[in-house]
C-alpha cells in the first residue's frame, strides 16, 4: 500500500513541475520573435543622405523601417545584420528585422546614385537597456582676465584650465579630443587637440578637420558634415528636427586656397533646409562669421592644436524656418556640445568623420 507521505510528496512534485513549467512558458521567447517593442521608422534616401540619419531602438525590439527615395534608386545596407535593400522611385518598401544584436552600426547606401554616393549613411544604434548610460563629457569654461591670443600656441594660461576628454563614436570609434575652454567676459575661447599621423594641410590630399557643434533647438541630433553638395542650396547635414550650430575649422579650404579657415555653419531638417544656404564664406548665408582660429600641427607629439574664439554674443543672423542661428552663450550656464573630426590622410571628407556624443559645456 502506497503511504500517505508518498501521495503527498509525488502530488507536491507535480505541483513544482507544473509551476516551474507555467514559468518558462511564460518568460520563453521563441527564436525570431522579439520581447521587445514595436519600432517604426519611415526612412528617406536623398543624394547624399538618409532621414533620419539615426535610428535609435532597444535590444530585441522588432524594427520595421518604410523606405523611400526623394530623387533616384538607392539601398539601404547594414552589412552586421545582412541586410541590403533596395530602394526603387515610387515604390514603397518595408523592411522588418530584430535588434539582437546590441551596438553602434552604420547604414550606407548599397546602389551608386552619383558623386557623393560613398558620403551617404546614417546610423542604427541598438542600446541595451540592462547596460548603464555612458558618463557624459563635461569641459567648464572658467573665467579668465587675460584675453588669449588666437595662434594655436598653449600660453600659460591654458596650462591652468581644466582639461576633459570627448570621445568619438560614429565611423572611427575612440579617436580622442581633449578640449579646454575660458571666457573673460565678452569672448569665448577653445583649445582643442587631437592626434593625427600627419597634416593634410597643403591641398594635395583632403584636409585635416575639426568642428563644434551647438544644439540651438534643444532637441537636435549629434551629426556634423555634409549630405548635399557643397555652396548649393542642400543642408549641411540632417539632424531628424532639430537646429545645430557649426564651428567648422579646416586646415586647408580648397575653395579659397587658404590655410587655417573656420566656417560659421548650421543644420537643420532637411525638408527645410532644402531651400538655405547653410555656410557663410561670404557672409551672406549661414550667419555672420564673428569666429578666429588658427590651428598648429606638432610633428614631434603628432597632434593639431586649435585655438577657436567668438565673442559670447555674437552677431546672429535669423534664416526663414529656423530664427536665429547662432548658439549665444551666458556665463552661469549650461549648453550642449558635440565634435566631429577629419582626419584627410585617410580620405575622410564631408559625411565620413569621426562625432562624438553630446556632451556639457558649462560656463563659469
Amino acid at each position: 500500500m502506497v503511504s500517505k507521505k508518498a501521495i503527498n510528496s509525488a502530488v507536491l512534485g507535480a505541483i513544482v513541475v507544473v509551476i516551474a513549467v507555467g514559468y518558462v512558458m511564460m518568460n520563453y521567447t521563441p527564436i525570431g520573435t522579439t520581447s521587445g517593442e514595436d519600432k517604426n521608422f519611415d526612412v528617406v534616401a536623398f543624394q547624399w543622405g538618409f532621414e533620419p540619419q539615426f535610428i535609435e531602438v532597444n535590444k530585441g525590439d522588432h524594427v520595421t523601417l518604410n523606405l523611400s527615395t526623394d530623387d533616384v534608386p538607392h539601398g539601404f545596407a547594414i552589412s552586421e545584420y545582412q541586410i541590403n535593400e533596395p530602394i526603387m522611385i515610387e515604390e514603397d518598401t518595408k523592411l522588418e528585422f530584430i535588434a539582437d544584436k546590441p551596438g553602434i552600426y552604420h547604414y550606407y547606401c548599397s546602389i551608386p546614385c552619383g558623386a557623393g554616393h560613398d558620403e551617404q549613411g546614417g546610423y542604427l544604434i541598438v542600446k541595451d537597456p540592462l547596460e548603464p548610460e555612458p558618463e557624459i563629457s563635461t569641459v567648464t569654461s572658467a573665467q579668465t582676465d587675460v584675453e588669449i591670443t588666437i595662434d594655436g600656441i598653449i600660453d600659460e594660461e591654458w596650462n591652468q584650465a581644466t582639461e576633459s576628454i570627448f570621445t568619438t563614436l560614429y565611423v572611427h570609434e575612440d579617436r580622442k579630443i581633449f578640449a579646454k575652454s575660458l571666457n573673460d567676459g565678452e569672448k569665448i575661447y577653445f583649445l582643442l587637440r587631437w592626434q593625427d599621423d600627419d597634416a593634410n594641410n597643403d591641398g594635395t590630399t583632403e584636409t585635416d578637420r575639426i568642428a563644434l557643434g551647438f544644439d540651438i533647438s534643444g532637441n537636435a541630433d549629434i551629426a556634423m558634415g555634409a549630405a548635399g553638395v557643397p555652396h548649393v542650396k542642400v543642408p549641411q547635414r540632417t539632424i531628424g528636427e532639430g537646429v545645430v550650430d557649426i564651428w567648422h575649422w579646416k586646415a586647408f579650404d580648397s575653395h579659397t586656397e587658404s590655410l587655417n579657415l573656420i566656417d560659421d555653419e548650421f543644420a537643420g531638417p532637411f525638408e527645410q533646409l532644402k531651400e538655405h544656404y547653410y555656410r557663410d564664406d561670404d557672409n551672406k548665408h549661414g550667419g555672420n562669421n564673428d569666429l578666429s582660429a588658427v590651428g598648429v600641427f606638432d610633428e614631434e607629439s603628432q597632434e593639431w592644436i586649435v585655438e577657436i574664439s567668438r565673442n559670447l554674443v555674437s552677431g546672429d543672423t535669423a534664416v526663414e524656418g529656423f530664427g536665429m542661428i547662432d548658439k549665444q552663450f551666458t556665463p552661469g550656464s549650461e549648453y550642449k556640445i558635440g565634435f566631429a573630426v577629419w582626419d584627410g590622410g585617410r580620405g575622410e571628407t564631408a559625411g565620413k568623420h569621426a562625432v562624438t556624443d553630446w556632451g556639457v559645456l558649462r560656463l563659469e
